[in-house]
């Protein structure tokens, strides 16, 4: 709810928060069955709305048509029962929701020194979560809780629920693809087979129908250099920079997060050897946009 809240307010989300509290203190839940407002003062909040409706019928509040000691011995009693009911339907609900929640569950177990994802919230966004490791498992600390190795936090050791922990499996190591060719001969001085172009490895083609399938990759064989990994370059369209005047243009750079500093080295580096890039001495500079 906050997260849809904070992207349709824009950048001012956070003058909106006490009315964003409001509404939610307002609203029956479900589990409950009654309002947080309500549960803890014993009436409905009187919105902008209410207000207004009572400023024009003149309505009076109920202390006003009865004893002060009555009012409040009958706000103590509806106190109790709202605290009854609302214990009540809130029992029911968790009743509820674990037999949907159990429908899909399935037994699960991790042995210590297994390697493991951990679902955290990512460094970037503190509502965002995503899964990051691998971490290996020390222990076992209770039926659905493990004992973790963190050594990038403070505490090296903490504890996880199960519903955080998913498998680590190594990834397979890539075997390139391997191509038959088939040529009638009937002298061998008739044989020749010429070079034949390296095919890496290609996506999975197990969605297309086996003839089509057949089609895309004797394309990717006729033609390797349009499917290959390796950036190309195209004289057939030039762009032209237009520049205001001579005078150079020069921008502080941008900060760039400590742990993606070693990517950043390996991409300069990998673009110089493509020749995608190269060094230059020039007196114009333009920060360094991590996309």
């Amino acid at each position: 709810m906050l997260q849809k809240f904070v992207d349709d307010s824009g950048k001012d989300w956070d003058r909106w928060l006490p009315f964003l509290l409001f509404a939610y203190r307002e609203v029956p839940q479900a589990s409950t069955g009654f309002s947080p407002f309500e549960l803890l003062y014993g009436w409905d909040v009187q919105g902008p709305l209410d207000l207004l409706n009572s400023m024009w019928t003149s309505s009076k509040s109920k202390a006003s048509e009865q004893g002060v000691v009555q009012f409040v011995l009958q706000m103590r009693d509806r106190l109790a029962q709202y605290q009854e009911e609302a214990a009540e339907n809130l029992r029911e609900a968790q009743e509820k929701q674990k037999r949907l929640y159990d429908r899909q569950a399935r037994n699960r177990s991790f042995e210590p020194g297994q390697r493991v994802l951990l679902l955290l919230p990512s460094s970037n966004c503190k509502l965002l979560a995503k899964w990051q490791g691998p971490y290996v498992i020390t222990r076992r600390m209770g039926p659905v809780t493990y004992e973790i190795h963190h050594p990038e936090k403070k505490k090296a050791k903490q504890t996880y629920h199960i519903n955080l922990l998913k498998e680590w499996k190594d990834p397979a190591v890539p075997v390139p693809n391997a191509a038959l060719l088939v040529q009638a001969v009937e002298k061998e001085e008739d044989l020749d087979v010429g070079l034949v172009a390296e095919v890496g490895n290609r996506p999975d083609l197990s969605h297309l129908t086996a003839e089509l399938g057949t089609q895309l990759r004797q394309l990717f064989y006729d033609l390797p250099s349009l499917f290959s990994a390796k950036p190309g370059k195209t004289l057939l369209i030039e762009h032209t920079i237009r520049l205001k005047d001579s005078h150079p243009c020069r921008q502080r750079p941008y900060r760039i997060p400590q742990k993606l500093v070693e990517k950043l080295k390996v991409e300069i580096e990998t673009m110089l050897q493509l020749g995608v890039i190269e060094p230059s001495n020039s007196e114009w500079c333009s920060p360094v946009v991590i996309v």
